[in-house]
């Protein structure tokens, strides 16, 4: 039976720098947005990491309503432990949802995670 032992380090969550925010787009962007958000905080809740490995993702999200698609990339600390991860996630999720309010593309760095994200128009 293999166990990981993974130290609990609380995820420094200070903003680096100010949001960026670019652009003003229509409702169906913002759901989209609002899917791959989900998304990156859900998959880093529910995935096993081996300890010291960097979370990386990087996801595309269709858009129903419009031709094109939302992409974005989601960052930790490799140092973080999984919960840790989720947390700080979570969090730069709320900034974006709060500062970057139907933004065609962003960026929000936290000391210990990060999420950008580009709606793409095909």
């Amino acid at each position: 039976m293999l166990s990981v032992v993974v130290e609990a380090r609380f995820p420094k969550t200070r903003v680096v720098g100010l949001p960026v925010c670019s652009g003003n787009s229509n409702k169906e962007y913002n759901d989209n947005l609002r899917h791959l958000l989900d998304f990156f905080v859900d998959e880093t809740k529910n995935t096993y990491r081996k300890p010291g490995a960097d979370y990386v993702y990087d996801h595309s999200y269709p858009n129903r309503d419009i031709s094109g698609s939302v992409n974005g990339v989601a960052t930790c600390n490799k140092e973080l432990a999984p919960l840790d991860c989720w947390s700080c996630l979570r969090t730069t999720k709320d900034i974006i949802n709060s500062r970057c309010h139907r933004a065609i593309s962003g960026r929000v760095t936290l000391q210990d995670c990060s999420i950008s994200f580009k709606n793409v128009i095909a």
